[in-house]
């Protein structure tokens, strides 16, 4: 049996620059079914998105951080895609990655940076943790989701 998923990848703002390389590196483990560049993300977008860390003690640096600012949005599809994603993005810290790793490769940032200056993790990418996450986050970008399609 199959295991086909869905995963939503977000390229966060201030790397949106480095979308094509991380493009090129996730289309080699899924198919993208469709991307498209939001501007001027809502707070309440935000907020729905990140909802399951809304208790952890950065979640306002993450609405701080993000709300209002731009994002390219993508969907991809496989067999077993969550997993292959999250191998292929490595750990939330870039720091902690290893080489060949995309937020390791693309990013310097340190959770301790990151605090220093009261701000979220430049980390490049979010991706879905599971499908119970994906289906969170797809309601959440659901208005943005049919305008472009690749």
């Amino acid at each position: 049996m199959r295991n086909v998923e869905k995963t939503l990848i977000l390229i966060k703002p201030g790397h949106l620059s480095l979308a094509d390389e991380v493009f090129s590196r996730l289309d080699k483990v899924g198919k993208r079914l469709m991307q498209k560049k939001i501007e001027n993300a809502p707070k309440e977008v935000i907020e729905k998105h990140y909802g399951s860390l809304r208790e952890k003690p950065y979640f306002q640096k993450l609405i701080n951080g993000y709300a209002g600012k731009s994002f390219i949005l993508s969907i991809y599809e496989g067999e077993g895609i969550i997993e292959k994603v999250k191998e292929l993005c490595g750990p939330t810290c870039p720091s902690e990655g290893k080489l060949g790793q995309i937020r390791r490769d693309l990013s310097q940032d340190s959770r301790k940076m990151a605090d220093l200056e009261n701000r979220p993790l430049e980390n490049v990418i979010h991706r879905s943790d599971n499908p119970q996450e994906y289906e969170q986050e797809f309601d959440a970008w659901r208005n943005y989701m049919n305008e472009t399609r690749i």
